[in-house]
């Protein structure tokens, strides 16, 4: 793994990589890998504090990653692990992370990888998000509770398994 990422922290304690496997459903694999890329140091004090508290229904771990650009193009690479999830600040340098989400979205590796932006309010990027394929925006945490329940909903809302409705045929 490269020096760019933090090691691996897992709410469970026990340092893991992710499963390879979008979703983490390749098998067994019972880990949800959350990336998040944030420059701002009291944003990731939160995420792992955040991490630390929750309550997940299995083991979550977060890498952080300082910069944007480095980190998605070392996953469009395959120097990087696959997370399930992306978490982008769309603070600071948000063009440049915006551009790189666009390659992100467009490499056969990673394009099926959700991405999660978030910013604080009033940002104006957020139509620049969507048009870079960003899955949804979020509001920034400001205390450590509105962060772990942001990660928990995360969490649950992308490791459900898709339940595929019948087709409906218009006899």
């Amino acid at each position: 793994m490269s020096g760019l990422l933090s090691p691996i922290e897992s709410a469970s304690g026990i340092e893991k990589l992710p499963a390879p496997g979008i979703f983490g459903y390749s098998g067994a694999a019972k880990e949800f890998c959350i990336l998040a890329i944030d420059d701002n140091p009291q944003d990731k004090r939160l995420l792992r504090l955040a991490l630390k508290w929750a309550r997940f229904q299995g083991d979550v771990s977060i890498r952080i990653a300082d910069d944007c650009e480095t980190a998605l193009t070392s996953l469009v690479s395959g120097t990087s692990p696959l997370p399930n999830l992306v978490l982008i600040s769309l603070e600071r340098k948000g063009k440049r992370c915006l551009k790189a989400l666009e390659k992100l979205k467009q490499s056969d590796r990673t394009a099926a990888i959700p991405v999660a932006a978030w910013a604080r309010t009033g940002d104006g990027s957020l139509d620049d998000a969507y048009a870079a394929y960003a899955n949804c925006i979020l509001q920034k945490p400001e205390t450590v509770d509105e962060a772990e329940a942001i990660l928990t909903r995360l969490v649950r809302f992308w490791s459900m398994p898709g339940i595929l409705l019948p087709h409906r045929s218009n006899r």
